[in-house]
């Protein structure tokens, strides 16, 4: 499961558009699955990431939603 490539995508407000729309961002390999969490007014909210681990030898915790593997 591990060492698999990956899309992965970022939101970004485009020109003249009222609302952010999802496009891709980098490719680089999955590692494993982990977790994270958004403070909010009421509570956490804990939500399930992927650890990508880019050409340059970044490592980024990615929400599960905005990766696509790609074999």
């Amino acid at each position: 499961m591990n060492n698999r490539p990956v899309q992965t995508y970022t939101w970004k407000r485009l020109e003249d558009d009222n609302y952010s729309s999802r496009v891709k961002d980098e490719i680089g390999t999955f590692l494993s699955f982990g977790c994270d969490y958004i403070e909010y007014e009421t509570g956490i909210g804990n939500f399930s990431t992927a650890i990508i681990e880019l050409d340059d030898g970044i490592v980024r915790n990615i929400a599960v939603d905005d990766i696509d593997f790609l074999d």
